[in-house]
C-alpha cells in the first residue's frame, strides 16, 4: 500500500512541476508587459517634453525676433528725430525753394536778390494768413519795394527788378542787409531760376545780370 502511495506521489509530481512552470512564464509574461507599457508611456512623455521644449523655443525665438524689430523701428524712427531734416543744399533751383513753404518742410524760406534766408524761427510773421506769407518759398525781390503789392505779387516774374528806381534799388539793397543782420534768421543758400533770369547760376556764382544790378545798387547806396 505503502508503495502504491509512493508511485501515485511520484506520478503526480511532474504535473504540480508542469504547474508552476506555467505560472512562472505567466508571472515573467505580465512582468515583460507592464516593462513594455512602462516603455511606451515613457517614450510618450519623452516626446511630449521634446514637443514642449520645442513650442517653447519656437516662441521664445518669434518673440525676441518681434522685438528686435519693434526696437529697430523705434530707434530707426528716434534716430530719424534726432537727425532732424536734410540740409538745406547750398545752391537750389527755384523749383527746389517752392518745397520749403511751411508744409511740404517745415522750414520757411524766403529768397532777396536769389540769397535764400531760413525765417522759421519767425513763422508767426510769415505763416499762412499774414502778408508776408507771399514771400515764403520763393524769390520776389520787387514786390520787397512795391507801391503796389498786388500788382507786383502778380508779376509772373517778381524776382526781376529792372523797372526799379535808384531810390527802390537802395532801399531793396537794404532789405537784403536786413535779412543778414537779423540775430534770427540765417543765410543758408542761393537760388537759380532755370529758365536763367535769376540772380544766380546754377553753380552759385553770381550771373552777369546780378553782378550790374549790384553796381546800380551800390551808386544808389552812395546817392541816397
Amino acid at each position: 500500500m505503502a508503495e502504491v502511495r509512493k508511485r501515485v506521489a511520484v506520478k503526480h509530481e511532474p504535473t504540480a512541476t508542469a504547474s508552476c512552470s506555467q505560472t512562472g512564464e505567466s508571472e515573467a509574461t505580465e512582468v515583460v508587459n507592464h516593462q513594455q507599457k512602462s516603455d511606451v508611456q515613457t517614450s510618450h512623455g519623452s516626446q511630449s517634453q521634446r514637443h514642449l521644449i520645442v513650442s517653447w523655443l519656437v516662441i521664445t525665438i518669434a518673440s525676441a525676433a518681434a522685438l528686435g524689430t519693434a526696437a529697430y523701428y523705434v530707434g530707426r524712427s528716434k534716430g530719424l528725430e534726432r537727425a532732424g531734416p536734410s540740409p538745406v543744399p547750398r545752391h537750389m533751383s527755384s523749383s527746389q525753394l517752392a518745397k520749403y513753404n511751411g508744409f511740404d518742410d517745415p522750414r520757411m524760406l524766403l529768397s532777396i536778390l536769389g540769397q535764400v534766408f531760413d525765417v522759421t524761427s519767425g513763422k508767426s510773421y510769415y505763416e499762412p494768413g499774414t502778408p508776408y506769407y507771399f514771400f515764403i518759398a520763393r524769390d520776389a525781390s520787387s514786390v520787397f519795394v512795391a507801391d503796389n503789392f498786388d500788382n507786383a505779387a502778380a508779376s509772373p516774374q517778381p524776382h526781376r527788378v529792372d523797372h526799379l528806381s535808384s531810390t527802390e534799388l537802395a532801399h531793396l539793397a537794404a532789405w537784403r542787409q536786413f535779412y543778414h543782420d537779423h540775430p534770427q534768421y540765417t543765410f543758408v543758400a542761393t537760388v537759380y531760376h532755370e529758365d536763367g533770369t535769376g540772380f544766380y547760376t546754377e553753380g552759385g556764382a553770381p550771373s552777369q545780370y546780378l553782378r550790374d544790378l549790384e553796381l546800380k545798387m551800390a551808386e544808389a547806396s552812395k546817392s541816397k
